[in-house]
């Protein structure tokens, strides 16, 4: 068991967790995703946070949807709407799974297309502790977390994690968004690039999806 915040003023600012901290909603306790997370970067506990799971770094809130929370459209949907209002850079963390996978356009549509919030695709609790941890990690040293570019860590490759995070821009699919990768690279160049510089490769309909996707 993970204790509740104490003392600590900046702890409990639960949207801007101290370096090297993740803040972690209490229905966590007891789960493999908050001992995976334990292993990795220190953990603070809250009673509450509202539509959110985890803060990773300060103004980074993220909503884990597991592969039963995806048959709940309607649920799902009240959430991104309760994040999105809160102002802060928001974030998806969704299992990818057989089943779960048939809802993944409809997920797609309420929080990317409808309340600007980025998805991260994983295959469950550990995968996505991975991902939480390097996102706390690159706060710490950066400063600035991007959810895209932080999918990244030592047990992720650099291609499949831009890909997975192209993947999830609607109407893209794994085809095109290969054809980006191919394209640019790397995230650096990708970020550089204009609308425009995205017509040729997606056309200009996706070119806007994947432009807002990229710096929304």
């Amino acid at each position: 068991m993970y204790p509740r915040s104490q003392a600590s003023t900046a702890s409990r600012q639960c949207n801007a967790p101290p370096p090297g901290h993740i803040v972690v909603a209490e229905k966590w306790q007891g789960h493999e995703l908050l001992n995976s997370l334990g292993s990795g970067v220190s953990v603070i506990v809250e009673p509450s946070l509202g539509p959110v799971d985890f803060y990773p770094s300060a103004g980074m809130a993220v909503v884990y949807l597991s592969e039963a929370d995806l048959l709940d459209g309607d649920k799902c949907a009240a959430r991104f709407s309760r994040l999105q209002k809160m102002g802060l850079n928001g974030v998806v963390v969704a299992e990818r799974t057989d089943l779960s996978a048939t809802y993944f356009d409809q997920l797609q549509q309420q929080a990317v297309l409808n309340c600007n919030l980025s998805i991260i695709p994983v295959s469950g609790g550990s995968d996505a502790a991975r991902i939480l941890i390097a996102m706390v990690r690159k706060s710490t040293s950066h400063g600035k977390v991007n959810p895209l570019e932080d999918t990244v860590n030592e047990k992720v490759s650099w291609d499949d994690a831009m890909l997975k995070g192209l993947c999830t821009v609607p109407g893209l699919g794994r085809v095109k968004a290969r054809a980006v990768f191919d394209r640019f690279r790397n995230y650096t160049a990708l970020c550089k690039a204009s609308e425009q510089d995205l017509v040729p490769v997606v056309g200009k309909k996706l070119a806007g999806a994947v432009y807002k996707f990229l710096h929304s």
